[in-house]
């Protein structure tokens, strides 16, 4: 009835369900029937929806009911479009199930934000989402698909293997060496002789801006272009022909690293991982060097995006700055002022359109490290420049995070002397930071510095 929609077939699919559940079946193999007679009384306004997912829950063994059970419950949420059922049963099935094969549709599926966009939301057009989007009312898919805020990813990466053209394997994300990964999900094009599609301009002739290669080309850009050379690219073919790969591998001039999906499509990861339409743009995972995923994309492409896929350039950029400063914080905390000097001093060189202010947050934890190496004057040339960029990005008044830094400030130039200039940034630390409604990320990292007590440190 799904793929008709006519009702007619949904009564007799009700109908077939009442039978079967007179009769003694296979255990769990009642699910299906009990599914579709939950899904005909919400259509028919019948029972609450949440007596009704309990009630299947229980009837599938209560706390423990199989992933496929609790899917089945996700999916009949939706279906009675309630918000806090479906975060229910949501959390659930990510916490007890995602290693369950046969709910993989179903966690892949809730793991994927091009997914979420929308999901129980009101429809907009793009007109509409943009200036909603402008007065807080939502976000943009720009900024949703970026997913650059308060809740990063934090899951883990399944433990992969690819084949390398040599014969090896490369097991992920074990073997990422201690840096962050770009890997990168591509399916070759059917025909064995043909490279990747090439998008034509108005006059009919090809391009080089077509989704898949500019998503790339977007890779190994950042790869190059940190300045400690830790951004390793991975190009993950969902083939098993190395000959087909590296004649690929040359036609577009990829220098990365490349390895094959043992079956192709029909391993058992590109499933679990949720890849999907990887033919027209690559689906990529960012991973931390902890084997973490900081960001991931498959394959849909954000029609009410202006321009996509130019945000997973975006996404790129911004999460391996936000990985490299969690690993610099993470390194001062720890008293190795030494290494989190270096990577606050990353990870790229600032280019002429930031979009995100982590400048100022690194130029404070580097500040914060110098301290550390009682190196005065660099602390205070990197608190300086972390007050300059806040002010010029935000343009408020002063906020707590600009009051400690100019307290910082003061206490630095004592250490070297400047009494005149050390009394005049404790005047401005002395006033009354202002009060804002909501906190940024970047305001929260200040705040985390500030907790660290670097002075008090033996």
């Amino acid at each position: 009835w799904k793929m008709e929609s006519e009702p007619n077939f949904l009564e007799q699919a009700v109908k077939e369900a009442r039978s079967l559940l007179t009769k003694p079946l296979p255990e769990g193999a009642d699910l299906v029937s009990r599914f579709c007679l939950a899904k005909a009384k919400i259509r028919a306004g019948e029972l609450d929806a949440k007596s009704m997912l309990s009630d299947l829950i229980h009837e599938s063994g209560g706390s423990d009911a199989s992933g496929v059970a609790v899917a089945a419950a996700v999916v009949l949420a939706l279906e009675a479009n309630s918000r806090e059922l479906h975060d229910y049963y949501r959390r659930i099935i990510l916490e007890k199930h995602s290693e369950d094969p046969a709910a993989w549709p179903v966690t892949t599926f809730l793991l994927d934000r091009y997914h979420t966009l929308d999901l129980l939301k009101v429809k907009l057009s793009r007109p509409e989402r943009r200036i909603r989007a402008r007065y807080g009312g939502t976000v943009s898919p720009r900024a949703h698909a970026v997913n650059h805020g308060l809740d990063p990813m934090i899951r883990r990466l399944p433990d992969i293997v690819l084949k390398t053209l040599d014969g090896g394997t490369l097991n992920l994300p074990k073997n990422t060496e201690g840096k962050l990964t770009l890997l990168l999900f591509v399916e070759p094009p059917a025909d064995p002789g043909s490279d990747f599609p090439v998008r034509l301009d108005g006059k009919g002739q090809p391009t080089k801006n077509d989704p898949l290669r500019s998503v790339m080309g977007y890779a190994f850009e950042f790869a190059e272009r940190h300045i400690h050379k830790e951004v390793e690219v991975i190009a993950a073919f969902l083939c098993d022909d190395a000959d087909r790969v590296r004649e690929l591998m040359e036609k577009n001039e990829w220098s990365c690293r490349a390895a094959m999906v043992p079956g192709g499509l029909n391993n058992p990861m590109v499933q679990q991982l949720g890849v999907l339409s990887s033919d027209r743009i690559p689906n990529v995972f960012l991973l931390r060097r902890d084997g973490t995923v900081a960001w991931h994309t498959s394959g849909f492409s954000y029609k009410s995006d202006y321009g996509y896929p130019f945000a997973i350039r975006l996404a790129m950029k911004v999460h391996i700055e936000v990985s490299d400063t969690e690993l610099a914080y993470r390194a001062l905390a720890e008293g190795d002022f030494k290494k989190a000097k270096r990577v606050f001093s990353g990870p790229v060189l600032p280019e002429k359109d930031e979009r995100y202010q982590w400048r100022g947050p690194r130029f404070h934890g580097r500040a914060l490290a110098n301290m550390g190496l009682k190196d005065w004057a660099a602390a205070l040339a990197d608190i300086d420049e972390a007050i300059k960029d806040h002010q010029e990005q935000f343009k408020l008044q002063p906020s707590e995070s600009i009051v400690e830094m100019q307290a910082t400030k003061a206490m630095l130039l004592e250490k070297i002397g400047r009494i005149d200039e050390a009394k005049a940034a404790r005047r401005l630390a002395s006033v009354e930071p202002a009060e804002y409604p909501t906190t940024t990320i970047y305001e929260e990292f200040h705040d985390r510095l500030k907790q660290l007590k670097i002075l008090s440190q033996p």
